[in-house]
């Protein structure tokens, strides 16, 4: 994706002259779309930076599962590092892709077709071909670890701590097979008549996430007074909490993309999530010093 990147964007400034002139055809299409905050207000603008930042702790699970296989915690800050500018170059990336490719196809079939439009359209057809190749591995990986999530907290969380305490480990790979086999089924489905709104969509499942995870997983790497029922009842409250944000912002403006007051689910979720995590872990029985050894020595 980084070098895809790097390649694309000398040629689309060179297609559309530059910045300048880029601008100026933007300009013309929508003057609120050259400004700062674009056609969004403000505390839009604020809540993506946060909300694409510092909620990738509980919002992208996928994601923190990596830093969970680094060797030492040497290791965990040059990834944070190295992670941290890949993100910032492709967020940057964006800001000028999305500008130059609605000036050169104004009127596109999908909006989510519109990159893979400009590669084919501007590059040789090998450097494309690869280009595209890479996005879909990508894609794969992505989607690989998600399902390796999906899997394993069926199989662990979900059917052995819930079910059968007792299960194997092949009675678990059964139980994650089945699941996986299910979530690919119904995937599948999905993609025969993609929704239209794909951004929507993952917007959503990310808020969920964000509001479930993000309070627990800062607690788990930093605060040994968080107990297991705490971190429990915070996801359930965060995630309650998030859906009934959604649904507060749909019956006020009958759309699930506007929201009381512009603050994204998470901004509320999160706050209410971590202050459950504090009350119900004071109320609780603390960990077992064995336990905090292992994880806060």
């Amino acid at each position: 994706m980084i070098v895809g990147m790097a390649i694309v964007i000398p040629t689309i400034l060179s297609h559309v002259g530059g910045l300048v002139a880029m601008n100026a055809k933007f300009a013309a299409i929508n003057p609120n779309l050259t400004t700062l905050k674009g056609m969004m207000p403000t505390v839009w603008v604020a809540g993506l930076c946060i909300m694409w930042g510092f909620f990738q702790i509980g919002g992208a699970p996928a994601s923190v599962v990596r830093f969970m296989t680094v060797k030492n915690a040497k290791s965990v800050k040059s990834a944070m590092m190295w992670s941290l500018i890949f993100t910032a170059f492709i967020f940057f990336s964006y800001s000028i892709v999305g500008p130059a490719c609605r000036v050169m196809f104004p009127n596109p079939d999908a909006f989510d077709l519109v990159f893979p439009m400009a590669v084919k359209e501007l590059l040789p057809t090998v450097v494309s071909g690869i280009i595209l190749a890479a996005i879909l591995a990508a894609i794969m990986s992505t989607v690989d670890s998600d399902l390796l999530v999906v899997g394993s907290a069926a199989a662990k969380d979900l059917y052995t701590s819930l079910f059968n305490p007792k299960a194997t480990e092949k009675q678990q790979l059964v139980v994650g097979r089945i699941v996986l086999f299910l979530v690919a089924v119904i995937t599948g489905l999905i993609a025969l008549h993609p929704p239209t709104a794909i951004l929507w969509l993952v917007t959503m499942t990310f808020s969920l996430f964000a509001s479930a995870f993000t309070a627990v997983i800062i607690a788990m790497f930093w605060w040994p007074g968080a107990t297991g029922k705490g971190a429990v009842w915070s996801i359930i409250a965060g995630t309650v909490t998030c859906v009934v944000w959604y649904i507060i912002g749909f019956n006020l403006y009958h759309s699930l993309n506007m929201w009381p007051g512009g603050f994204f689910p998470p901004f509320v979720g999160v706050p209410v999530a971590t202050l459950v995590l504090f009350v119900v872990s004071k109320l609780t029985p603390k960990p077992s010093e064995k336990s905090l050894k292992i994880f806060f020595n």
